[in-house]
């Protein structure tokens, strides 16, 4: 499991990034020189954009919780003088209720909780083992744990699979 240090981008007035912190390209890809909406492209817990094409222009908003590259934040933006922003993105861990595993990774996971192998889940589902194992992988992340016995325990105490 990848360890996320939070992210920082300084953007100029039409929100094209000029400066990004080092770890910025390990969590979101190569950001200098591309606008903020593409490179974050941040969607709020209820799937509405957050990142849009005139949000630079708006007023900087209060941190909030928001879905960025598959993962979850706290994002915050804020005034830089000369009309720059400066953007924050804090990774934090996932909600409880399995908010952010979706309904296919939940299905994975019901079938890892009953003993299937990857190629078992994958014939149960119509899915080739390689697509199945993407799905644990992602599981496996998006409750920060490391195994697969662990991850039916973590999803048990979260509420997403019932024991």
């Amino acid at each position: 499991m990848t360890t996320l240090l939070p992210v920082v981008l300084l953007t100029d007035p039409d929100g094209t990034i000029l400066d990004a912190s080092p770890n910025t390209t390990r969590s979101l890809g190569e950001a200098c020189g591309r606008r903020c909406t593409s490179v974050v492209g941040a969607v709020g817990e209820d799937d509405s954009p957050v990142c849009t094409e005139t949000c630079m222009y708006e007023e900087p908003r209060d941190p909030m919780r928001v879905r960025a590259q598959g993962r979850s934040w706290r994002m915050t933006c804020a005034s830089a003088g000369d009309a720059k922003r400066v953007v924050m993105l804090e990774p934090v861990a996932e909600p409880t209720g399995g908010g952010f595993v979706s309904p296919r990774e939940r299905e994975v996971l019901e079938l890892i909780a009953q003993g299937l192998t990857n190629a078992r889940i994958g014939r149960r589902l119509g899915l080739s083992r390689f697509t199945v194992r993407t799905h644990v992988e992602h599981v496996l992340e998006k409750l920060h744990v490391r195994t697969r016995t662990a991850a039916v325990a973590r999803a048990i105490q979260l509420g997403i699979l019932s024991a």
